[in-house]
């Protein structure tokens, strides 16, 4: 098999149908959304803190808005969170990212 441009990874991996951990969370994000479905992006996505496989980024108010205004964004939306449960973690979800605009829906 040739090394350069016909490359097969799929055969080659030694990670074959092992999991890799990423970051949910970002440091210093330019900008944070935090709130209840809506800024999650249901139906169509749900913000990484949520246990699901739905996931349609395009979709949501922060991609739209991170495209028109260029800045990375953090979803800590998350469906059914009332005020108490959106006030009792925005500090460790908002505020800690050290982000310039928090946006609270």
């Amino acid at each position: 098999m040739d090394t350069g441009t016909n490359y097969d990874w799929s055969i080659s991996s030694s990670l074959a149908g092992a999991v890799l951990p990423i970051g949910i969370y970002m440091q210093a994000p330019q900008s944070s959304f935090i709130g209840d479905s809506i800024i999650a992006g249901h139906p169509a996505h749900y913000s990484f803190l949520e246990h699901t496989t739905t996931t349609n980024i395009a979709s949501t108010i922060e991609k739209q808005f991170g495209d028109i205004t260029m800045y990375s964004y953090q979803n800590m939306g998350i469906g059914s969170q009332t005020t108490t449960n959106v006030s009792a973690r925005f500090q460790a979800d908002v505020l800690d990212s050290k982000p310039k605009l928090a946006i609270v829906e």
